[in-house]
This record gives C-alpha cells, structure tokens and sequence, in this order.
C-alpha cells in the first residue's frame, strides 16, 4: 500500500510568519538592551557600566531604534534616576552624574 502527499499551495499568511523581519529584530535586540541596562543598575559590579551607558550615546541610540518618543525617553531617564538615588541612601560614598541633560545623583560602588 502506497501513501501519495497531495501538494498544495502555502498560504500567505504562513510564509510571513517564516519571514523574519531584520529591522524588527534590531528593535527587538535594542529593546533587549535597554531593559538589561535597567536591570544593571542594582547590580554594584554592573552598574558603572549602566550609568555610562544611560548618560552616553548608547542610550541615545538604541532609544531610536527601539522608536522610543521623547515622553518614553524622558520617562525612562526618570526611572533610572530614581533607582540611583534609592541606591545612594544605602552607599557611604556619593557622586553624580550627568544623564539625558540632567545631573543624577548616584554612588560609587567598590
């Protein structure tokens, strides 16, 4: 007994569910980045790093290309600076920092 598949035809919408979309990936991957760079900031080893990351261009960049708006962008700056200063009530040694335009205070870490 032999079994014959009948072909037939793909349908569209199964196609451009295989297709992948190289700019939304990258807004997904900056998106990614982002969000890591929050969390970092309540990790002492990672958040140096963070905090030049959100004062520097890489937030500028990939804010764009996540098609962040201003109001997102400004909203996220705020947050970061909140966490900052929730960190600083807990360290002995403090500093600032320049983000988005706007000094932040913020701790060294050792």
């Amino acid at each position: 007994m032999s079994y014959q598949m009948k072909s037939r035809p793909v349908s569209e919408s199964k196609t451009a569910l295989k297709k992948k979309d190289p700019g939304m990936q990258v807004k997904r991957l900056a998106e990614a980045i982002l969000l890591q760079s929050f969390e970092d900031l309540w990790s002492e080893e990672e958040r140096p790093a963070s905090i030049d990351f959100f004062s520097g261009e890489g937030y500028r960049i990939c804010s764009e290309i996540a098609d962040m708006t201003s109001d997102d962008k400004g909203g996220m700056l705020v947050m970061v600076r909140g966490v900052l200063k929730q960190q600083s009530h807990t360290k002995k040694e403090f500093g600032a920092h320049r983000i988005g335009g706007r000094t932040v205070a913020s701790c060294k870490t050792y």
